[in-house]
This record gives C-alpha cells, structure tokens and sequence, in this order.
C-alpha cells in the first residue's frame, strides 16, 4: 500500500511554467473582454458571460498553481 506522499501527484518546475501561462492566458483574456465592451457599443451586460467565463478560467488555473505549488513544497519538506 502507498503513503499518500507516494501517491501524490508530481509537478515540474514546467508544470508551473505552464500554469503560469494559464494565468497569462486568462489575463490577456479579461483585456480582451474589456476592450471588446469599450469599443463595441453593446451594453456592459452583454459580456456577463465573457467575464464569468474568464473568472472561472482564472480561478482553476490558481487553484491548479496553488496545488502544484503546495505539493512541491511539501516534497521539499517546507511548511505549507
């Protein structure tokens, strides 16, 4: 039987780049959105989809950042 240290899942130092990228993603996305309700004339709750969208895009990949990160400092033995 695996401990649960065994078990867990590993990350990368490429992990985190590509989480990082996801952030990067979902901020050029909440640009993106704004720039699209400045210039469109549409109303502000045309895009309330768009945003709620690019909230939970960002919101996972911060969680996903946050496990990963919380993992790897365990496997270094650094308090969490």
């Amino acid at each position: 039987m695996q401990n649960r240290a065994e078990s867990a899942p590993r990350y990368s130092l490429g992990d985190l780049k590509d989480l990082l990228t996801r952030v990067n993603c979902g901020a050029d996305l909440v640009l993106a959105v704004q720039e699209a309700m400045t210039l469109s004339g549409s109303s502000a709750a045309d895009y309330g989809g768009a945003l709620y969208g690019v909230y939970w895009y960002l919101t996972d990949a911060c969680e996903r950042l946050e496990t990963a990160i919380d993992t790897m400092m365990q496997k270094e033995g650094a308090a969490v």
